[in-house]
């Protein structure tokens, strides 16, 4: 459940500057979900663009190229719908 109103974007932006901290520090495993997490509580702006560059690099070195551009083009291909459904988007498996 994601809360709404202008507190969630203020959540988000919390849990963004987490997961890159995790992110800088070698824990791109535990970082992941929080992008995920971020995003779906509305973060916008340049943090946005910066989360989901983040999150798409942080899987690339999780699970490789090919998961990654998989993972991108199903986030492309929902790129219409509501932000709920991309931070929902499951992880690619290796």
């Amino acid at each position: 459940v994601f809360p709404t109103g202008p507190r969630s974007a203020n959540i988000g932006v919390g849990i963004f500057e987490r997961a890159g901290s995790l992110d800088s520090t070698g824990h791109s495993d535990l970082a992941v979900p929080l992008y995920r997490q971020a995003l779906g509580l509305g973060l916008q702006g340049q943090r946005r663009r910066r989360a989901v560059i983040q999150m798409a690099s942080s899987l690339r070195n999780l699970y490789g190229q090919q998961s990654f551009e998989s993972y991108l083009d199903r986030l492309q291909a929902k790129a219409t719908i509501d932000r709920r459904a991309i931070a929902t988007e499951p992880a690619p498996s290796q």
